[in-house]
């Protein structure tokens, strides 16, 4: 398998972040019933600024957490990360 060359890793590092982020929001709220950003913080055991931190990017997203949110939201980390790709 031939590994594609990127010609800024940091760029594209944040690149996928901001999509990866972008899907869990979108998830989140297509849930039915969605699912508020209050009951993912109180979930997540963090209070509710520091979730809205984390969907919009200000606030760094552990690899822990991200599992977190996926399992919560029960949907395949894998399925966000490769979405992120596109």
């Amino acid at each position: 398998m031939e590994r594609t060359k990127i010609e800024d890793p940091q760029k594209e590092a944040v690149r996928l972040l901001q999509s990866t982020l972008a899907r869990i929001t979108e998830i989140r709220k297509s849930k039915n019933p969605k699912f508020t950003l209050k009951e993912m913080s109180e979930h997540l055991g963090v209070d509710h600024s520091s979730y809205c931190r984390i969907e919009n990017g200000t606030q760094t997203l552990s690899l822990e957490r991200f599992f977190e949110i996926c399992f919560y939201l029960e949907v395949d980390p894998w399925r966000i990360l490769a979405l992120a790709k596109d």
